[in-house]
């Protein structure tokens, strides 16, 4: 998925921002605990190295958010169904579980949206919290629905429109989500509105002019715009699907000198270094980010692939990452898992399931190019076909994209 801004960063008009909400995408950045499964009781844990992250610990007392979701609990223990209270506690744990990876905290935004989680009537403001739990965890079908409801009852919210046009995007509804990009030409500004429809477009086999008008779209906008470092990602990953690698480069480190921390744009370039064979390069831009699991994934690819010294203990976390999310029931990350089974596990068969399941629930570039990959892996190219009529419909194009759909092409052709 392309990335997607918080409300911070789009402000709409005529009315103001009103809060921060986090989504989660696509780029490799999913949501399972980033834990390391419990130590047998009685049997201490030794870390692999002096810089392996153990736990991270709450926040301390005295942190201006554990103060403000203390006195949110407080509130919401005496006054359950204060909707704003309510709301704003949801929406300080969607932020951290997007910041943390960490799904917990997606349980304690669900936990303040209680008395609302089940109502069908439930005000816009909810359905639009709840719309983002559920599209977090990969629930579209109820996410949509509820946007749907949030749209009906408040059609001014910028941020309905465009989280609905994320989930359409991912359910592969394009014509729809274009259209839930139009009212973000009156209820945003231009660039939020151009960045919304360029994606949508990118996927649709127009990279080229859509980012031509994003382009377009930032030469107008003020520098200091919230915006902007959004904007610069979408439309990096806009020029890497053209083939223009060392521009698209270039817009990802202007995005991370106006957002180091920006999960998704990290993983963006990371991986666009990888493919160019600069497995050092991805490793020293990720070091100290272990916690995000999008992001371990990919430095377990880098050291991997770099012969680094840290490679197996990377491959280990990250491996053991998954296998409590197993444990949990947790299959939100089939496509990660499925690129992990193939370029470090090299199990294309494993590999292969992972894509095929993970196909059967969102149907981004991502998913179809890990289906091709290991289809081709797997010697299983009748495995590929959905990803094949998906490109056939859609139109979309990349360079690694390209050449794997031609290698399937080519072998289903003999």
């Amino acid at each position: 998925m392309l990335g997607w801004p918080t409300m911070e960063s789009m402000p709409p008009r005529p009315r103001a921002a009103t809060w921060a909400l986090a989504l989660c995408a696509a780029l490799g950045l999913f949501l399972f605990v980033a834990r390391r499964p419990a130590a047998r009781a009685g049997q201490p844990f030794t870390p692999a190295t002096d810089g392996e992250v153990v736990e991270t610990l709450p926040r301390a007392a005295g942190d201006p958010r554990a103060r403000e979701e203390k006195r949110l609990r407080h509130l919401l223990s005496a006054a359950p169904r204060d909707v704003n209270a309510a709301a704003r506690l949801a929406r300080l744990q969607i932020e951290d579980a997007r910041a943390t990876s960490d799904p917990r905290r997606l349980g304690y935004a669900q936990a303040a949206l209680a008395p609302w989680w089940s109502a069908p009537d439930a005000p816009a403001e909810i359905l639009l919290l709840r719309a983002t739990i559920r599209q977090s965890r990969h629930e579209f079908p109820a996410a949509l629905a509820d946007l749907d409801r949030a749209a009906a009852a408040e059609s001014g919210d910028a941020q309905v429109w465009l989280t609905r046009a994320i989930v359409l995007s991912v359910l592969a509804r394009y014509d729809e989500a274009a259209a839930s990009c139009a009212p973000l030409a009156v209820l945003s500004s231009r660039l939020v509105h151009t960045v919304c429809l360029s994606s949508v477009r990118g996927v649709t086999g127009q990279a080229r002019p859509a980012a031509a008008a994003l382009s377009h779209a930032l030469a107008q906008t003020p520098p200091g715009d919230q915006a902007r470092p959004w904007a610069l990602s979408v439309l990096a990953e806009l020029v890497g699907w053209t083939g223009d690698h060392a521009q698209a480069e270039r817009l990802a480190r202007e995005a991370l000198a106006l957002d180091p921390d920006d999960a998704y744009t990290l993983a963006l370039l990371a991986d666009a270094l990888l493919e160019a064979r600069r497995p050092g390069e991805a490793l020293e831009l990720l070091r100290g980010r272990e916690q995000n699991d999008g992001l371990l994934l990919r430095m377990a690819l880098a050291a991997t692939d770099a012969g680094a010294t840290e490679a197996p203990m990377l491959v280990r976390e990250m491996a053991e990452r998954f296998a409590a999310a197993r444990l949990r029931g947790d299959r939100l990350h089939g496509r990660e898992e499925a690129r992990f089974e193939l370029a470090i596990r090299h199990d294309p068969s494993e590999a292969l399931a992972l894509a095929r399941a993970n196909w059967q629930v969102q149907h981004e570039p991502a998913d179809a190019l890990i289906l091709l990959q290991t289809a081709l892996a797997a010697k299983d190219r009748p495995a590929a076909a959905p990803a094949v009529a998906w490109a056939a419909k859609t139109g979309f194009g990349a360079p690694a994209f390209d050449a794997a759909l031609a290698a399937v092409r080519e072998v289903t052709s003999r």
